[in-house]
């Protein structure tokens, strides 16, 4: 029963301590399209099982449909408490921002404008983004609303897809380059020049696409991008993490605390971010923003389709908390 015990195993990965496992991995950051598959395949097992009732095999068909609907079920449980909400407008947010990888070339100046005026954004993460682009975008976003954004670039070598940039609002102040984590796709961190305010850090780790990039090196990498939002108190990380809730580098460092991932906090953690030509409801939650949560309460997530890029954008608001 290979294909029920490759379903159950989609289902539970962090218990079963597979979820960095060739294959596994893949698969269970497509939980919605997961859940999908299961479910037609389910219906298509046990139907045959009820054609064929007055034979033996019918009887191991439908058991096998049975897990294959109870994991289809099981899916839709786990995505449905991470939640497809979070939508609705922030009341007064003290902070907005914005992860959106770009693909390169996959946003034009005008687009990453237009979002930025739509939704206010104060940080804007741009995985895939060179410093040219990157200030080509800053301008854009001042010809179209009057305000001004500081660009931070690091590009760790001479492909495209190794370039991360970070946009900070006029309104936070003056930031200057902080310490970043070390990753081959680049991140880059900012820190306001009078320390008022939190420390902010775009993070790009590796996919895990055997032959590309090594697996234990995806897994270390993530956990360093999510252990970014732990190197400051108040610290935001933003970005393409590669990884999913149910990934055990992220999970895990989301398990130890204080750290918090800001759509599952605000109830929109099952919105996928990429590929953004499926719909969100099938595609991989892979784009996050990460907060202290001692420092930030998350008040709503949305995702939004942008530009060519094959990745969608996610907007997160943020509201302070006293003391």
């Amino acid at each position: 029963m290979v294909l029920a015990t490759a379903a159950v195993v989609t289902c539970a990965p962090l218990p079963l301590g597979l979820s960095t496992t060739p294959g596994v991995t893949q698969a269970v950051a497509l939980r919605g399209a997961g859940a999908l598959a299961l479910l037609v395949l389910g219906l298509v097992i046990g139907l045959a099982a009820v054609a064929l009732r007055r034979r033996r095999r019918p009887l191991v068909a439908g058991a096998l449909a049975v897990v294959l609907l109870a994991c289809a079920a099981g899916h839709v449980g786990v995505l449905a408490a991470r939640g497809w909400g979070g939508g609705g407008e922030a009341p007064a947010p003290d902070l907005v921002v914005v992860a959106l990888n770009t693909e390169v070339d996959g946003v034009a100046p005008e687009e990453l404008a237009a979002l930025v005026e739509e939704t206010r954004a104060d940080v804007v993460a741009l995985p895939e983004t060179s410093e040219v682009a990157a200030e080509a975008m800053a301008a854009a976003v001042e010809r179209r609303t009057g305000s001004g954004f500081a660009v931070l670039a690091e590009q760790v070598d001479d492909r495209p897809i190794a370039a991360t940039s970070l946009l900070v609002h006029e309104r936070l102040g003056p930031h200057e380059r902080a310490d970043a984590p070390a990753l081959d796709l680049s991140a880059v961190a900012a820190a306001p020049v009078d320390g008022d305010g939190p420390v902010l850090v775009a993070v790009h780790p590796p996919p895990p696409i055997p032959g590309a990039f090594p697996r234990e090196r995806w897994v270390e990498q993530v956990a360093t991008a999510a252990a970014a939002c732990t190197a400051a108190p108040g610290a935001v990380v933003a970005g393409d993490l590669n990884a999913t809730l149910d990934h055990a580098p992220l999970a895990d460092a989301l398990d130890a605390g204080p750290c918090v991932d800001a759509a599952a906090a605000a109830g929109a953690a099952a919105w996928g971010t990429w590929p953004a030509a499926v719909p969100a409801v099938l595609g991989a939650p892979i784009d996050h923003v990460l907060v202290d949560g001692r420092a930030w309460q998350p008040l709503s997530a949305r995702v939004e389709r942008v530009g060519a890029t094959d990745h969608r954008a996610l907007v997160v608001a943020l509201a302070r908390r006293d003391g």
